[in-house]
């Protein structure tokens, strides 16, 4: 949900904070990875 700052892995559940990738509910036991995203007008940007 992009208004709540968490992201939500369909396959198993587990919620992420989106801006650092903490694991903020299970079962994942681990952060995940983020990446920079810039956003110029209807283009993204991933850093990689």
């Amino acid at each position: 949900d992009a208004d709540s700052g968490i992201l939500t892995c369909p396959a198993h559940g587990s919620q992420f904070q989106v801006c650092t990738g903490a694991r903020m509910r299970g079962p994942a036991d681990f952060p995940i990875q983020t990446y920079r995203v810039v956003v110029e007008g209807q283009d993204w940007f991933v850093e990689v």
